[in-house]
């Protein structure tokens, strides 16, 4: 994580600098969204009550 922020002027500039800092970046942002989705889904299935 911490090598996203060595970066030089223009780094993002080529593709290449994109592709480091997407490479790095991927993981933490999939864990996060997951987690989200994961707690979302347990909120909605503690929280919905029955009707019957």
């Amino acid at each position: 994580m911490l090598s996203l922020f060595r970066w030089r002027y223009g780094h993002l500039r080529d593709f290449n600098g994109l592709t480091q800092v997407m490479s790095a970046a991927w993981p933490w942002l999939a864990a996060l969204y997951l987690g989200w989705r994961s707690v979302q889904q347990w909120r909605r299935a503690h929280s919905s009550v029955e009707l019957r």
